[in-house]
């Protein structure tokens, strides 16, 4: 239904698409959506990762990619 939904709503000025919803599995769509679309897609909760992903690389050091969670991610 999410690549339903991106398709639908897609348009040939967007760089980029945003999916925003917290309590759905729509992350597991997101690279499929990217090669369909030939663009990035991103949602909350893959932006919230991102976003705890850049605070832990201090402590952490650098985590391996996630391309199967999107351009965002890889």
């Amino acid at each position: 239904d999410w690549a339903r939904l991106a398709k639908e709503n897609d348009r040939s000025d967007a760089d980029g698409i945003f999916l925003s919803c917290t309590n759905t599995r729509q992350i597991e769509a997101i690279a499929d959506i990217e090669k369909m679309l030939g663009k990035p897609v991103v949602n909350s909760n893959q932006a919230v990762l991102w976003g705890c992903v850049q605070r832990l690389k201090p402590t952490l050091g650098p985590l391996a990619p996630m391309p199967q969670l999107g351009r965002l991610m890889g």
